[in-house]
């Protein structure tokens, strides 16, 4: 599946922002207007099948793409417009070591026991949306992907 480019999803951030202006002025008006207080969720129905959906989608399928790339050897599943992706570690490495490895160097990632009662797949979730954009998730991604390239104990750290 190709997604927009990033000029693209670029030019389409200001009708993002138009939509949420307008947002907040339905419930501005919303409030204003009427003696039953509505929740916010009746206006956001009204934007659910707007613009601001085919940006989120275009934007996490353009920064699934560039973890592809960055993890191209490795065992990654995601859905291809979700926020997240799923990344088997590869042996001999164990959650435990690794996320204590990676908070090392500075990157967070979710271990896949967080999400099991019992035990677990030796696994992480990586958040493609967490960065404020796609060459600050590259960066990361390339971090992590040396970080697997070695062997589990072979980087130590330096103080």
């Amino acid at each position: 599946m190709e997604f927009g480019s990033p000029t693209i999803a670029c030019r389409k951030v200001p009708k993002y922002l138009a939509i949420v202006k307008a947002l907040t002025e339905d419930i501005r008006l919303a409030r204003l207007t009427s003696s039953v207080r509505l929740p916010p969720r009746w206006a956001l129905a009204k934007y659910f099948n707007s613009d601001i959906t085919i940006v989120i989608r275009d934007e996490n399928g353009l920064r699934l793409v560039a973890a592809r790339k960055a993890l191209r050897d490795l065992n990654v599943l995601a859905h291809p417009c979700g926020h997240h992706l799923w990344l088997r570690l590869p042996g001999p490495w164990r959650c435990g070591e690794f996320g204590a490895r990676a908070r090392q160097l500075g990157l967070s990632v979710i271990l896949s026991n967080a999400f099991t009662v019992g035990p677990a797949l030796e696994a992480i979730r990586i958040s493609l949306g967490a960065t404020p954009d796609t060459e600050t998730l590259q960066y990361g991604l390339r971090l992590l992907a040396t970080l697997l390239s070695h062997p589990r104990g072979t980087i130590s750290t330096i103080v």
